[in-house]
């Protein structure tokens, strides 16, 4: 469904690192130095397509295409990972992670070749995976705190011009009664 092989998740030191994309979020803050104010969230990818067509290609990424990957690959893994040297999995001292059909390679030092290796639950394979029945991970529109929704129509009313204040206005309120039932229940 996906076509990944591999997936490598870093985590840049503050000060020290250098990623690719730094140069490309350069250029795209350096247009929007450009541009007086923006409003709705397709000004900002109408932008970024400006800044350079040929290298951005920009994903109008809705609810319907993020997934609950967290539940369903969860009988993959065990509960605590114990590296092939008998290391425990704390992901705070990793510098980068590769994911992949071999298991999760986890690195201390971002360039390093030293890795620990990390493997899934033997008893379940990874190539026995079906992303066919993968859940989205929101079943409904995002709502928004009552206090954060407040704030937002009130700074919206404020510096929006009302051209574009649909927008804000069509934003919805999370029920509090039923996150409440929820925390509640989340407690016991």
């Amino acid at each position: 469904m996906f076509g990944l092989e591999t997936v490598v998740q870093r985590f840049p030191e503050p000060g020290h690192s250098f990623l690719p994309c730094d140069r490309c979020f350069g250029q795209i803050e350096h247009r929007r130095r450009k541009i007086e104010k923006v409003f709705l969230p397709n000004q900002y990818q109408e932008m970024v397509k400006q800044v350079c067509p040929s290298k951005f290609n920009v994903i109008n990424v809705t609810q319907n295409i993020i997934y609950n990957f967290s539940e369903y690959l969860k009988p993959f893994f065990k509960k605590y990972l114990i590296s092939t040297n008998k290391q425990k999995f704390t992901i705070m001292a990793y510098r980068t992670l590769k994911y992949s059909k071999e298991g999760l390679f986890c690195k201390v030092i971002a360039n390093s070749n030293g890795k620990e290796h990390f493997v899934m639950d033997e008893n379940k394979m990874i190539g026995t995976l079906s992303f066919e029945n993968l859940q989205q991970l929101h079943h409904s529109k995002i709502k928004i705190k009552p206090a954060k929704l407040i704030d937002v129509h009130s700074l919206a009313a404020k510096y929006v011009p009302q051209e574009y204040l649909y927008f804000y206005q069509g934003l919805e309120e999370v029920d509090t009664t039923v996150e409440d039932r929820l925390t509640s229940d989340d407690e016991l």
